[in-house]
């Protein structure tokens, strides 16, 4: 018989208390563990921080102070002296249970906490002002769960505990920014006062409510910024005054039916003039250290330079530079080269006002072509050890993934063959890609990545990789113009980067403890490298795009950047074909860089840059470098570099050869052991003719010669073989066909020079012929005739060859001519005397006299009839005298006129 099974029964009641009960205690320990985290972590608690009124104070760059930042923007104000109004608003906007809870509402916390749960975010607080305290004295703006939590503990177990509710509301009115534009005031009274013009003990319903909506968003709900927001947020807050029963409803309607407009005064402006500057600095030292000036005493040193920043305000305010209309933006600035320290910031234009948007260290934009020598060229030189030679051919040309339509230049053209330092100084987009693509296909995407981030840029990255659009500055997260500047430097400063900064230290007014915000010198490429990229944008201002940034008289490299809008923007937008989105401008000196945006903050129809703007950008970088000390310092060639000859359009590279035409000949910079050493062979100095024959042909000589073998680099062939598509591309074919044209209007024909070499060794080129003979006329003088015949071509003579040297001596007959010493017609006075042998003077065709060798004879006639022996100087008359002359047998005749005149007295005066 089997034996039955029994069955179990689970005891699930039981189970699922005992799992409950393992879970509380998990809880529990959770719990504890959390909350002993939470205490640990939480700042310490001071009371006297939240008495601690001290300024900050700001120093420029010679220790002098340019401004202090708190107390003089925030005046205390007692619990007694808040009129019950604004405490009512305040209670009723930010915690209307203020009085019941001991620093956190439990079911406020609650609902607020389902509510992020259903939006997915910290959109809803739930902090009592209790907590909000906390959150401005000792703990952050940082949204997270440990710092609500820890804000909760210092609440409740130390806030509340220290201080009373009367207290911790005079900590809320006095400390926060509340805005105020421009100025910038910290606590209810200095707000009431930039406002209304008067003390928060005398504020209304309608003032009171428009201050405690400030509390949460003062940019947002500042009355002179905008209006209309404000109002509604006045609104609001009565609203809520009513609803709580701090209000009747005719209060409510009386106090909304009240604009605000109708109840602030007018607006003060600023007289600071460093104040981009001093906001500059607050929000580094924020970014840096986390800690806000506003809130913490400091002393804090920086690099300004009042008289640069007086420059860039001047520059900004329309006295110096022309703008084309008053909603073009604009930042820029200027950096120490070598310490990178930043002494000046432009802004922005029109800007009145404290904490607002500066456009010099906020505003990140693509750079365009201006990132093309941090993402293309530098790293080419550093990895690649390319050359200001290195060909590049501007074809039509795509990205890699082939999705994207043909690359373009500027211009819409291609230029074909260039050298790099042409590519960049042109600023042609097609070499540029070509170039990133080199990069990666090398391998060196990961040390791209590095370069271009150890020069403070921040690149767009997937995977660890960027696209190849960066080549063109076309990359989402942009640059700003310090940013810019900072890597631009770091050519100037010989390959070394410095982040740059705008304050070297901060020294903290409570503990005496110095934090140093001075970064690091590090290096960011070879100096190598940086001459190479110093060099090409040096060029560039004589003979590139950027002529219009020149300087005579000052040395600086310059690149421009523009970026386009695509076609689905400007259809969208209703833009004209003209119209592009940035431009910019970066460029240094041995002491100074500089980088400059232009532009606008909203993309409009009406208001729009073009290219045609870059006049006004180029008009604002020379004035700041005019306007900067000038430099008596000067770029140096590092050793490691060497400058080389070499004849242009050969790829790869070869030296020009002595004979190289000098418009062929180009110097470019090689990094030293990467130069060529093969000599072009394009002039190669030709080769004598042989067997020249020099024979009398009677009245002429007769040269002939055998001809030397055609130089193979002028077969067709050979040409063609040269331009390849291997390494010219589509450009292969105008490559030879340019090539072939300058034979022809440069070089000309392939043949023989003719030369006849004088008794003193003088030359006179007497033709050019491509046969193998040639016929010279005699003189009938010269009796010994030497000819060099030189191989040349027809137009060109440096590579022709030495010469072939032959010689002829020829039979010519003996002549002579016959001059007069003193004309052909000769005059003497009644009684005066003439030796007729001494008038004429016989000379060989060779230019010796031979007077004395001659046989003479004269013949005279009186008046061109009568012949006669002698001439009678007793009386006028006029005389007919021919010479006859032998010489070696040669006869021949000349004559003279004579006249006897009888000379006039003039009467004495």
């Amino acid at each position: 018989m089997k034996k039955r099974k029994r069955k179990v029964k689970i005891d699930w009641k039981a189970k699922t208390l005992k799992f409950g009960f393992m879970a509380g205690i998990c809880a529990v320990v959770l719990g504890i563990l959390m909350l002993g985290y939470i205490i640990l972590t939480a700042p310490e608690f001071k009371p006297e921080k939240m008495k601690d009124m001290h300024a900050s104070i700001v120093y420029d760059k010679n220790g002098k102070e340019i401004a202090t930042l708190g107390t003089e923007k925030r005046e205390f104000v007692s619990f007694e002296e808040l009129p019950e109004v604004l405490v009512d608003a305040i209670l009723a906007t930010e915690d209307a249970r203020f009085y019941n809870h001991g620093g956190f509402d439990l079911p406020r916390f609650v609902k607020s906490f389902l509510v992020n749960i259903q939006r997915r975010g910290f959109s809803q607080g739930g902090s009592t002002l209790s907590m909000q305290v906390v959150k401005q004295y000792l703990t952050s703006a940082k949204k997270s769960v440990v710092r609500k939590l820890q804000d909760i503990y210092l609440a409740m177990w130390k806030l509340e505990r220290y201080y009373t509710k009367e207290q911790i509301i005079e900590f809320y009115v006095n400390h926060p920014y509340l805005g105020g534009y421009p100025e910038g005031v910290y606590g209810v009274e200095a707000v009431s006062k930039v406002f209304f013009g008067k003390s928060v003990r005398y504020l209304t319903l309608p003032e009171a409510a428009i201050i405690a909506g400030i509390f949460q968003a003062p940019g947002k709900y500042d009355p002179f910024i905008n209006p209309e927001l404000t109002n509604q947020r006045k609104n609001t807050v009565l609203n809520l005054m009513y609803k709580h029963g701090y209000i009747t409803e005719v209060e409510y309607n009386t106090a909304r039916a009240i604009h605000v407009s109708d109840l602030i005064v007018k607006q003060r402006t600023i007289s600071n003039p460093y104040q981009g500057y001093i906001d500059a600095v607050i929000e580094e030292i924020e970014r840096k250290t986390g800690l806000n000036p506003y809130k913490t005493a400091m002393e804090i040193y920086t690099n300004l330079d009042t008289e640069a920043q007086k420059l860039a305000n001047h520059l900004l305010s329309d006295e110096g530079v022309v703008f084309p209309d008053e909603k073009i933006q604009t930042g820029f600035a200027i950096l120490e080269s070598k310490t990178g320290k930043v002494i000046a910031i432009g802004s922005g234009r029109n800007r009145d006002g404290q904490r607002l948007w500066n456009y010099a260290t906020r505003t990140r934009r693509q750079p365009g072509s201006a990132a093309k020598p941090i993402f293309v060229y530098a790293p080419g030189f550093e990895f690649l050890n390319w050359s200001t030679y290195k060909p590049f051919i501007d074809e039509s040309w795509s990205y890699s993934d082939k999705k994207h339509k043909t690359i373009q230049n500027w211009d819409g053209k291609f230029m074909g063959f260039l050298s790099l330092d042409e590519a960049l100084y042109l600023s042609r987009n097609i070499p540029a890609v070509k170039g990133f693509q080199e990069i990666i296909a090398n391998k060196q995407m990961k040390n791209l990545v590095e370069f271009v981030q150890k020069l403070g840029i921040k690149p767009e990255l997937s995977n660890g990789s960027m696209h190849e659009a960066h080549a063109l500055g076309a990359y989402s997260n942009g640059t700003t113009p310090v940013e810019l500047a900072g890597a631009y430097a770091a050519f100037a400063n010989n390959g070394y980067y410095i982040e740059p900064y705008i304050v070297s230290k901060i020294v903290l007014i409570d503990t005496n403890e110095e934090i140093n915000l001075t970064p690091k010198k590090i290096r960011a490429m070879s100096e190598e490298t940086a001459f190479l990229v110093r060099s090409v944008l040096i060029d560039g201002v004589t003979k590139g795009l950027t002529t219009d940034h020149r300087i005579p008289g000052i040395t600086l490299g310059v690149k421009s950047g523009t970026t386009n809008y695509d076609e689905e923007t400007k259809k969208k937008f209703k833009l004209p074909s003209d119209a592009v989105n940035d431009l910019w401008t970066a460029g240094f000196t041995p002491d100074y860089t500089v980088a400059i945006w232009l532009g606008y903050d909203e993309i409009n129809n009406k208001y729009y840059n073009k290219i045609s703007n870059k006049k006004y950008i180029s008009s604002l970088f020379k004035s700041i470098i005019r306007g900067l000390p000038k430099s008596t310092n000067s770029f140096k060639t590092p050793s490691g570099i060497i400058k080389v000859d070499i004849e242009n359009n050969t790829n790869p590279a070869r030296l020009a050869s002595p004979y190289t035409p000098s418009d062929l000949v180009v110097s470019k910079y090689f990094i030293k052991g990467t130069e060529p050493t093969q000599t072009s062979g394009r002039f190669d100095q030709f080769k004598n003719a042989t067997n020249l024959v020099v024979s009398d042909q009677g009245d002429n000589i007769k040269l002939t010669w055998d001809k030397t073998e055609t130089p193979i680099v002028l077969t067709d062939d050979y040409i063609k073989s040269l331009y390849t598509k291997t390494y010219y591309g589509t450009f292969a074919n105008k490559m030879y066909q340019k090539h072939i044209k300058y034979n022809k209007e440069k070089l000309g024909r392939y043949g023989y020079k003719i030369y006849l070499v004088d008794e003193e060794g003088n030359e006179k080129y007497l033709g050019f012929t491509e046969d193998n003979e040639f016929t010279y006329e005699k003189d009938g003088i010269t009796e010994l005739y030497k000819f060099i015949v030189r191989t040349s071509y027809e137009k060109y003579d440096e590579n022709q060859s030495t010469g072939v040297v032959g010689e002829i001596s020829v039979y010519v007959l003996p002549n002579f001519i016959i001059e007069t010493k003193q004309g052909e017609e000769i005059s003497i006075p009644v009684g005066g005397s003439i030796n007729l042998e001494e008038i004429i003077v016989v000379y060989d065709l060779k230019g010796n006299d031979v007077t004395s060798l001659c046989e003479l004879m004269t013949i005279i006639r009186l008046n061109g009839l009568e012949e006669t022996e002698t001439i009678n100087t007793n009386e006028e008359g006029t005389y007919t005298i021919t010479y006859k002359v032998i010489y070696a047998g040669i006869e021949k005749e000349k004559t003279i006129t004579l006249q006897v005149i009888e000379e006039t007295e003039e009467p004495m005066g």
